[in-house]
């Protein structure tokens, strides 16, 4: 139809009110957060591959983390039976 310009589209995404309303049914939407945190942990696994520092942290992380440390022991018990 083309009724809608740029330059609107602009000034409706200055519109607090809009946008706040907006993330909140995106938000509310599981397809929408289903797809974003998608999208989100292609790029941080991808930062993972790339980044050896980012990689160190996390697997210490891990290491601290108690739930962590259980799966990983019933991880190498599967495997070793």
């Amino acid at each position: 139809m083309g009724l809608i310009q740029e330059s609107d589209v602009s000034r409706l995404m200055q519109d607090q009110g809009l946008m706040d309303s907006l993330i909140t049914g995106l938000v509310e939407d599981s397809a929408t957060m289903d797809s974003l945190a998608d999208d989100i942990a292609d790029k941080v696994q991808d930062a993972l591959e790339d980044d050896s520092d980012m990689r160190q942290r996390l697997v210490s992380a891990a290491v601290a983390n108690e739930a962590f440390k259980r799966k990983l022991i019933n991880k190498l018990i599967e495997e070793l039976q």
